[in-house]
């Protein structure tokens, strides 16, 4: 049997002028999550990730062999999804004021807050077909195909670890269990910053072994966002 550690990217700047960085908190995050598998025997044969910074920034930080870079598992296109707000704003009065709320405490502490009740609505949408650069199905089916392609080529027991985001991690977890694609998205709001969503493959099949796991985190330092 192989192993597949999905690790979500550390914390990164969400409202930030590099956002794409990780932050303080992120950085320690990813060097807990190494030191926390060495210490327990766990050596990767690869180590992969996405090629946003933030993704890569994890996967070095964990301190194993370089990553190799593939564009498969990076995140959704928010910044494309956001910039559809408007339009989807303009013919949608329920997210016209969610969208409106947002902008208007977009400098509060809690701006938080507004943003994840007006992007729950905009990722909905997103699923159910809405346009934009790389709708869903093509980003599941980047995904998929990624994950798919380097289990088929690891020698029979690898331990691989891909340093990626939530949106993928939802996918893998929605694949494997055969779940609808809306439970893509319920699973990736849930997923913390720098956790490990473990699969178990072999000859073709693949079992889900844990999700959103982070022992090597104290409270202080698990993060959604």
């Amino acid at each position: 049997m192989s192993i597949l550690h999905l690790v979500r990217h550390g914390q990164a700047n969400p409202f930030g002028e590099d956002r794409d960085r990780l932050s303080v908190p992120g950085r320690r995050q990813a060097v807990l999550l190494g030191e926390y598998w060495r210490a327990r025997g766990v050596a990767p044969h690869a180590v992969h990730c996405g090629t946003l910074r933030r993704q890569r920034e994890t996967a070095e930080l964990l301190g194993f062999a370089p990553p190799a870079a593939d564009p498969a598992f990076n995140e959704y296109d928010t910044e494309g999804l956001l910039a559809e707000a408007p339009r989807l704003a303009s013919a949608d009065p329920v997210f016209r004021e969610q969208w409106d709320a947002f902008n208007h405490r977009r400098g509060d502490p809690d701006a938080n807050r507004f943003f994840q009740k007006m992007f729950e609505t905009l990722m909905k949408r997103f699923v159910q077909g809405m346009p934009g650069p790389e709708p869903w199905a093509e980003f599941r089916a980047r995904v998929e195909t990624g994950l798919r392609n380097l289990m088929a080529q690891a020698p029979a027991g690898s331990v691989l670890v891909v340093a990626t985001s939530g949106g993928p991690v939802g996918v893998a977890v929605q694949t494997v269990l055969g779940a609808p694609a809306e439970a893509a998205v319920a699973l990736h709001w849930r997923v913390r910053n720098a956790s490990v969503t473990s699969f178990v493959f072999s000859g073709g099949r693949v079992s889900l072994d844990q999700f959103n796991a982070t022992p090597h985190l104290e409270e202080e330092l698990v993060t959604y966002r």
